[in-house]
């Protein structure tokens, strides 16, 4: 049998969001006096699960989940049907056994948990650590830039050089360096190459070399869709971190579930 909450009262659901200096993204569940408190973690990036899984509650699922690693940790977010006015929402540790009770439990209205997880996260669209640590960049985001064209117009000014031309262009708007301490005693030269990173002094020379993946030789006998392939592709690939836009977390589901946000009306005592 699934665990039910203590307490008959319908609690009001609140949720926050935070950046952090490393590549997670803070959040906190209030539910009355339960609290959990984690991290999403950008390289099993969660966000486009947790899109899925308020999609699912916004269109009627009788129980809908998810789960997420935390650099560590397992957890599951679930929201189960019980009758019209009421749902029971759980956190627990994903690998448990049968008879484990969840972290957090409570009973909720399902409009006002959807609201609560939504909206506040486009708090962070835009903020600088989010950015800078979390979210996704591709290659294309510096290249087009630094060339003042689009997507599609770079693809296509990038078809008319040659592969020299477009190894130079496409390096000098995009570097990558492989950094190296050659002088470092064997096993230290990771260690010094951090120190490096974050602006600490070390005894040893540290080499920046250029990171380029040559072009083919035979790109200058490629055809015109062979080359767009391979430029697509290139401008394609992620360029660093791992997360997914907040952007992205927009749901037209869950927008039209929703409607203008109204305040969270709450019910005691039901059951």
């Amino acid at each position: 049998m699934r665990t039910l909450p203590e307490s008959y009262d319908i609690q009001e659901p609140k949720v926050e969001y935070w950046p952090t200096e490393f590549d997670w993204i803070g959040f906190r569940i209030t539910l009355g006096d339960q609290v959990f408190e984690d991290r999403f973690w950008s390289y099993c990036d969660p966000l486009p699960d947790l899109k899925r899984w308020l999609e699912a509650a916004a269109i009627g699922v009788n129980r809908c989940s998810f789960w997420f690693d935390d650099e560590g940790r397992e957890f599951e977010l679930e929201l189960e049907y019980r009758n019209q006015a009421k749902n029971v929402f759980r956190v627990s540790n994903y690998y448990r056994d049968p008879d484990e009770a969840p972290l957090i439990c409570a009973y909720v209205d399902r409009r006002a948990l959807i609201e609560a997880f939504y909206r506040p996260i486009f708090a962070l669209d835009g903020d600088p650590q989010i950015k800078a640590k979390w979210e996704v960049r591709h290659y294309s985001d510096e290249i087009c830039a630094e060339l003042g064209m689009t997507f599609d117009e770079t693809v296509e000014y990038a078809i008319g050089l040659s592969a020299f031309e477009l190894q130079e262009t496409f390096f000098n708007a995009a570097p990558s360096f492989l950094v190296r301490c050659p002088d470092a005693p064997e096993g230290q030269g990771f260690a010094e190459c951090l120190k490096a990173f974050y602006g600490e002094p070390s005894q040893y020379e540290i080499v920046h070399e250029p990171m380029i993946d040559p072009v083919p030789d035979e790109y200058d006998l490629w055809t015109i869709e062979q080359r767009r392939e391979y430029i697509v592709n290139w401008l394609n690939s992620r360029r660093a971190n791992d997360g997914s836009p907040i952007r992205e977390v927009r749901s037209q589901i869950v927008e039209n579930y929703l409607g203008d946000a109204s305040p969270i009306v709450i019910a005691h005592e039901i059951g």
